[in-house]
């Protein structure tokens, strides 16, 4: 399994994150399904999702909804800046739903990218007000007139109106501003930095613990891009302090000296950039060795389901190729798929057959095995 948007998959309580649009080019519906269904199997106990997102496609956040929802261990959702459009209905299906002080909700009327007009955008509407009024103290008629108005909700409104479990503080005091209302969305992505930063310090502590070790003095919250900066601007330094010394005809005694000093510094600081690059590439070894053994359970995963429906009569031999790709496609749908297909009682079963009936002429190759043992008793009667 490919996470994207898991931060820390293999904890007992999973982070998830929304902090871009919904859609194709952000947070794409089906995939972040299989993530969700995948932790839940993995035996995660709880998920926390924070969101922070402008919306996007109704679709994909629909596929998203249903699984936060649906999913058999409990899901918090947590707005950590702006939840608008279809955002601020995935933030309502949690089953425990937080925002902070200065989060703001966004509803308004669904539409299309390009300006057009149809009569499925009433539909969706309706869908959406659904979804909204189950999930608040809101009737059908106030959250439509919320929708089309396009309205913005605080932290207040929103647990007044039974949009939101919880308020939590943020130790400052909150200046609702919804009129620059990307810039708070991308403020508040600093927060959804520093905690992705917090599961990679795990990994990290090797080699901070290395780089201290060497005479720096590197925080414990630097992120690798940080800690590989500071490593080559104190080799370049050192270099161009190199570049000097040679340049320098000075004849004094202790020139010789200063340039073995700085030689020795030159070549630490190559160890420790060698050693930050030999620690990434185990990681990105160890990535690769925990996808692999992912996508293998996947695979296996796929085989018994598709095993199971046809035991069962749900799909035919000839549908076992279409199910795969189906199944690798989203796997999620998949099973979903197969429950809602009907048992077939009548259904050929695959027939066990003894070792010693097994036909081995090349003649009856395409035939089944009883067909085929029938055959060729009836030819060898003949013969007698």
């Amino acid at each position: 399994m490919n996470f994207i948007y898991t931060i820390n998959p293999e904890s007992k309580c999973p982070i998830m994150l929304i902090n871009k649009s919904i859609g194709e080019d952000g947070v794409i519906g089906s995939q972040f399904q299989e993530e969700i269904f995948f932790l839940a199997e993995m035996g995660a106990e709880d998920i926390t999702v924070y969101i922070n997102s402008l919306g996007g496609s109704v679709i994909d956040g629909m596929s998203i909804y249903s699984a936060i929802k649906d999913c058999k261990i409990p899901v918090k959702t947590v707005n950590v800046g702006v939840a608008a459009s279809i955002a601020s209905v995935l933030f309502l299906s949690g089953s425990h739903r937080v925002m902070y002080d200065y989060s703001v909700l966004m509803v308004h009327n669904p539409f299309n990218r390009d300006g057009s007009e149809d009569s499925s955008l009433d539909i969706i509407r309706e869908s959406i007000i659904t979804m909204i009024t189950e999930k608040s103290t809101l009737s059908v008629e106030q959250v439509g007139e919320m929708m089309n108005k396009t309205t913005w909700i605080t932290a207040e409104e929103a647990y007044s109106y039974g949009l939101c479990d919880e308020i939590k503080k943020s130790g400052k005091p909150a200046k609702q501003n919804t009129q620059d209302i990307h810039a708070k969305w991308e403020s508040s992505n600093l927060f959804l930095n520093k905690i992705i930063l917090k599961n990679n310090k795990q990994e990290m502590i090797e080699l901070i613990k290395i780089l201290n070790e060497g005479g720096l003095n590197v925080s414990n919250e630097a992120s690798e891009t940080e800690i590989y900066d500071v490593v080559k601007s104190l080799i370049n330094k050192h270099n161009k302090e190199d570049e000097n010394i040679e340049g320098d005809d000075s004849e004094d005694s202790g020139e010789d000296v200063q340039n073995s000093d700085m030689k020795e510094m030159e070549d630490k600081y190559n160890s420790l950039k060698d050693a930050y690059d030999s620690l990434v590439n185990e990681m990105s070894e160890k990535k690769k060795m925990e996808e692999a053994k992912m996508a293998e359970e996947v695979e296996n995963k796929i085989s018994n389901l598709i095993n199971s429906a046809l035991n069962s009569g749900k799909i035919k031999q000839s549908s076992v190729e279409m199910c795969k790709n189906m199944a690798k496609t989203d796997i999620a749908s998949f099973e979903n798929f197969l429950a809602d297909l009907p048992v077939n009682k009548t259904a050929a079963k695959i027939e066990a057959v003894a070792f010693e009936n097994k036909i081995v002429d090349d003649r009856f190759s395409g035939y089944k095995p009883a067909v085929a043992s029938e055959i060729m008793n009836a030819v060898n009667a003949k013969l007698k």
